[in-house]
């Protein structure tokens, strides 16, 4: 696990800018929170990767059913492909469980900057916009922030807390928050049942106060 880690940071995603992470019972011995904790870290240091959900149907025909069934949603213009390409190479997905959640997710920061974006202010705080609509009964959502320091091989672990939004604050299917931006940071939202299960993910935007070293790709440019 550890290994694996390392070697993604130190080549740097191999240029990838897709990581499959939603396996929803975990594989090969390694629990979805690997998965998770490994997109965190590649985050942390500003490696822009779409995180997309994974699904073993090799048919399109039993994807509420299966073990592994996170299925990928994308915010795209029209279902042709060019579209759903641009989508993904933006950021604009989440993924989850269709079995037990079919709502749409979004973040918009400022009111400009959409989920899966990466921005450059030096503002104290940030106005972040959490889309969750449809949730489950007597289901939330938290809002996970994690930093971007860089910290590379040195730290390769995650750095990431989260925030309890309540059902009754997207009961309209958004809420907005000001959050405090002292230091670079990226955000992305999960999406629990009543059971305390996380049944969708979205992907990060990030908040940087400083442009990236590598910079930023033109697809994420907010």
């Amino acid at each position: 696990m550890e290994v694996s880690t390392m070697t993604l940071l130190r080549q740097q995603g191999f240029g990838a800018d897709m990581l499959e992470v939603g396996y929803a019972l975990g594989r090969a011995g390694v629990e979805l929170g690997h998965y998770l904790g490994l997109w965190d870290t590649m985050s942390r240091n500003a490696s822009f990767m779409t995180g997309t959900g994974v699904s073993d149907d090799h048919t399109g025909t039993r994807w509420l059913a299966q073990r592994w069934n996170y299925v990928t949603w994308a915010w795209a213009d029209s279902t042709a492909e060019p579209a759903l390409l641009d989508a993904l190479a933006a950021g604009r997905a989440w993924f989850g469980d269709p079995a037990q959640y079919r709502g749409a997710v979004d973040l918009l920061v400022d009111g400009y900057a959409p989920m899966g974006s990466v921005t450059v202010v030096t503002a104290g705080s940030r106005a972040v916009t959490v889309t969750a609509t449809d949730l489950p009964s007597g289901g939330w959502v938290d809002l996970m922030q994690g930093v971007v320091d860089y910290a590379g091989t040195m730290d390769p672990n995650p750095l990431v807390t989260r925030i309890t939004i309540p059902r009754a604050a997207v009961a309209t299917g958004s809420t907005t928050m000001d959050l405090s931006t002292p230091s670079s940071r990226f955000v992305r939202a999960e999406v629990f049942d009543a059971s305390g299960v996380v049944v969708a993910y979205s992907n990060p935007v990030w908040l940087l106060r400083e442009p990236p070293v590598l910079g930023v790709p033109p697809a994420r440019a907010a």
